[in-house]
């Protein structure tokens, strides 16, 4: 396996647990972890810039954007 298939592997897995954390810590379960969101963030940065074709991959692209949109939602109404 290459390190492209790794990394989309990775950041797939990542940012599906991030977008779960981020819920239960909106319903009162448990607390989020802030520290993996902001790990996801720079990472994803410094890796979409070595692996371009990596942002053409839903799976990693959906829970990218669902993130995204979830700071928005914190940021305008909670």
């Amino acid at each position: 396996m290459n390190k492209e298939k790794i990394a989309i592997i990775l950041f797939s897995i990542l940012g599906i647990v991030i977008v779960i954390d981020t819920f239960f810590a909106w319903a009162n379960i448990g607390s989020e972890q802030k520290n993996l969101t902001l790990g996801y963030c720079i990472g994803f940065i410094i890796v979409s810039t070595q692996y371009p074709p990596m942002t053409k991959n839903k799976y990693v692209m959906i829970p990218f954007y669902i993130l995204v949109g979830q700071m928005l939602f914190s940021i305008w109404f909670i």
